[in-house]
């Protein structure tokens, strides 16, 4: 189990990363097959017909609902997460509060090159098809212009709403949990929040059953509209990204001055430093598809 938890603790790591899906991680380390389908698997009845078959001591039955739930592959992968999460979140913290506008430029670099992980995966490119797109562009800039830069009192409600939303990113490809999160304006409380758990254990705790919510209800949703039609729902979500990437942009530059021209050439390198780490990710990607093609045949 201990490669299953560094392969949880990357996701962590990069599930607090605006731009990089913790699911693409999953992808390119080979557990997101099994990660999906534990997750659709651990489900209340599940769990139910476990714990009887557990009592009447049918021990092959037992054998089968273990299996099926894969509960302890769920719980090396859920703490190696968490660590992650916790230890990278220090270090995004120190970097967000003394260069700013230097990480907002890696991040807009990770989400601009994400938009085209997610057209790559559009096998479709029909008119009707891409009017999704300036749906999810129109969407996603009504979403930034409407969601403060930053929310430093966010209500209950609103930070359940953002683990759900977050927690759906997972099973989505190349977006990122951290990004939704980021364009809601609670980035940076959740990151405080981490670097504190004992003044903030509530609202952390609020948060995470919004993450909770939603593994269990959007990654079903979103597994529908993939069966029910892949083309459009990927085209829409590419506009929501497009469309949001106003927020990092207009932040960048309404905290850079016309007369601070050497900093331009550093954040022009920032952002494609960000492009080149999602392309050096694709092709990890591409070989572990590459590698589960030739073990299926």
């Amino acid at each position: 189990m201990g490669k299953t938890f560094f392969k949880g603790f990357l996701m962590g790591v990069c599930d607090t990363i605006p731009g990089i899906s913790g699911g693409t991680i999953a992808f390119i380390t080979g557990i997101y097959h099994r990660l999906v389908e534990s997750v659709k698997n651990f489900s209340s009845r599940n769990f139910y017909n476990f714990v009887k078959y557990k009592f009447q001591g049918k021990k092959s039955k037992v054998k089968s609902s273990y299996k099926k739930l894969d509960f302890l592959f769920l719980i090396t992968v859920l703490f190696g997460v968490l660590l992650g999460i916790l230890i990278s979140s220090r270090i995004v913290k120190g970097l967000l509060e003394n260069q700013y506008i230097f990480v907002l430029s890696l991040f807009t670099g990770l989400i601009f090159a994400s938009c085209f992980v997610i057209f790559r995966e559009i096998k479709n490119h029909k008119l009707k098809n891409s009017v999704f797109l300036l749906v999810g562009i129109f969407l996603g800039v009504l979403v930034t212009l409407a969601s403060p830069v930053s929310v430093t009192s966010p209500s209950h409600y609103y930070l359940f709403l953002g683990g759900f939303l977050g927690a759906s990113a997972m099973f989505l490809p190349g977006i990122s949990g951290a990004f939704i999160i980021f364009v809601m304006g609670i980035y940076e409380f959740i990151l405080d929040a981490l670097n504190d758990i004992s003044g903030n254990i509530y609202p952390l705790a609020i948060f995470s059953l919004g993450i909770l919510m939603g593994i269990i209800v959007i990654s079903r949703v979103v597994s529908y509209l993939f069966r029910k039609d892949k083309c459009k729902t990927l085209y829409l979500l590419l506009g929501l990204v497009v469309g949001s990437l106003f927020l990092p942009v207009g932040e960048i530059f309404g905290n850079v001055s016309s007369d601070e021209v050497l900093v331009f050439p550093i954040l022009t390198l920032l952002f494609l430093t960000g492009i080149f780490i999602i392309l050096i990710l694709q092709l990890f990607e591409k070989k572990s598809k590459e590698k589960l093609i030739e073990v299926s045949e």
